[in-house]
Order: structure tokens, then C-alpha cells, then sequence
């Protein structure tokens, strides 16, 4: 059974997309472990449905909130990412900010795939501009080639990313509940007498 290691930078408490998304792979008979950051008042290991939880807690972790230390947080997180599941047969990077953690793993290690997982156009977020935001295209940039499947959540993002970086489409995950099958009843139709080659329209009522 190959192992995935999917890498997220938060506690991995309110996670959705990657719930769905582990959930589906362990459907089809991977070993999924997400990798998340630990917080006080969470345990460090744990089962959410059927995925392992792995939350590593780092030394840096109470330090103060600078920018400075916050990059020093984020390389412990790496460096310890990287350490811990440097075997893992598949990287699961959700968002820009993981990608670093699969490109080492790939580089170091043997026969690692990686697939880079955007949740949403990572380069145009809310917040990134200047310096810093030229900074996270180039690193997008480079990396990207580098991935052996990329994912995101849109056509129109997608379309964007062969355009900008002239890569392969990348493959489409929508961010969709649930499938959940819902019971089909005639009420009107038995209420009414109405055909089944008859249609019906609805006019809503205007109100003043």
C-alpha cells in the first residue's frame, strides 16, 4: 500500500478540502497521513474519520508573532515535515506555502512524487503584493515544473496556470460537498394530475 503524506501549514481543525480529499485517496487504498502544525489544546496524533493526524509540534511555536521569526517557524515545520516523512512514496502539497516541504522530499528522496494542491489562484490572495508577491511567483513558478501532477479548483485557474507557466492542465477538484442522493418525488404532479410529458413552470410572485 503506498503511503501519501498530505501537507497543510494549519492544526488541521477546520479543513474541509482536505478532509474530502484524504478520505477519497483512502477509498482507493493509499495510506494517508495529513501533516499538520500543532496548538496547545490539541493532541499531536489522531484518527479524524479515517485519516491519521499528525500534527508536529514545533520549538518555535510560542515564539513572538515578527516576520523574522514567523520564516523561522516555517523552516522548523519544514525541516521537520521533511525528517519525519522523507519515505513517503507520494507529497500531497496543499497551497504554495507546502511546496517547499515536497521539492526537498523529492530531491533527497527515492522515487517521491509530488502533487501540488491549489486550493485557490495562490499568487492573487488577499494581502500579497510588492516585493512579496513577485517573490512568491518566481518561487511558484520554478517549483511548479517540477511536480509530477498539479491540482486546482477552477477551469479558469487552471487555464491561468498553463498560460503563465506552460505546464500541463492541471487536473480539477471542485470545492463540492458531499454527494449525497436525494429521493425524487412527483408531489405536484400526483397533486394535480399532471403528465409526466407535460412540463411545469413556476412564476414567482411579486411582492410590493
Amino acid at each position: 500500500m503506498k503511503s501519501i503524506a498530505s501537507i497543510v501549514l494549519n492544526d488541521f481543525t477546520n479543513d474541509s478540502r482536505v478532509l474530502k480529499t484524504s478520505n477519497s485517496l483512502i477509498q482507493f487504498g493509499y495510506n494517508v497521513t495529513v501533516v499538520a502544525m500543532h496548538n496547545e489544546g490539541l493532541v499531536e496524533k489522531e484518527v479524524v474519520g479515517d485519516v491519521n493526524v499528525d500534527r508536529l509540534k514545533l520549538i518555535s511555536r510560542p515564539w513572538p508573532k515578527y516576520k523574522s521569526i514567523q520564516m523561522l517557524k516555517y523552516l522548523e515545520f519544514v525541516c521537520r515535515a521533511f525528517w519525519r516523512y522523507k519515505s513517503a512514496d507520494i507529497i500531497h502539497c496543499n497551497d504554495l506555502n507546502t511546496l517547499p516541504v515536497g521539492m526537498l522530499i523529492k530531491l533527497f528522496g527515492k522515487d517521491v512524487k509530488v502533487v501540488y494542491d491549489c486550493h485557490e489562484y495562490e499568487t492573487e490572495i488577499n494581502g500579497l503584493k510588492g516585493f512579496e508577491k513577485k517573490i512568491i511567483k518566481i518561487l511558484e513558478g520554478f517549483l511548479i515544473r517540477f511536480c509530477d501532477q498539479v491540482i486546482t479548483v477552477s477551469e479558469s485557474i487552471a487555464d491561468e496556470y498553463v498560460r503563465l507557466y506552460n505546464i500541463p492542465k492541471p487536473a480539477l477538484v471542485l470545492n463540492c460537498p458531499p454527494y449525497q442522493s436525494i429521493a425524487k418525488y412527483n408531489i405536484f404532479r400526483e397533486m394535480f394530475g399532471i403528465r409526466n410529458d407535460q412540463n411545469i413552470f413556476f412564476i414567482p410572485r411579486r411582492f410590493k
